[in-house]
């Protein structure tokens, strides 16, 4: 090997092992970026389950109030009309 084919792969190999930094940096940046990503999705879920829960005990509570109110108009037809 000649002089200048050696310092073409030294200037490779330095080259290789910047870009291998770079990626590697990217890439545990990109991680870093899903992980939040993921816990935001985490927090977004919770208060939606949480809102979800909210209004079906609303609307369980909203359903007995209205049977209430079917059985007592039943029970008043009912009466009128076994007078």
């Amino acid at each position: 090997m000649n002089c200048q084919q050696t310092s073409l792969r030294k200037k490779l190999v330095s080259e290789m092992s910047g870009l291998d930094k770079k990626v590697g940096n990217e890439i545990s940046r990109l991680e870093q970026k899903i992980m939040e990503l993921e816990q935001k999705m985490i927090d977004e879920v919770s208060k939606l389950r949480v809102e979800m829960a909210r209004n079906h005990a609303s609307l369980i509570r909203w359903m007995f109030i209205l049977w209430i109110g079917q059985i007592g108009a039943i029970i008043g037809i009912l009466l009128a009309f076994f007078k």
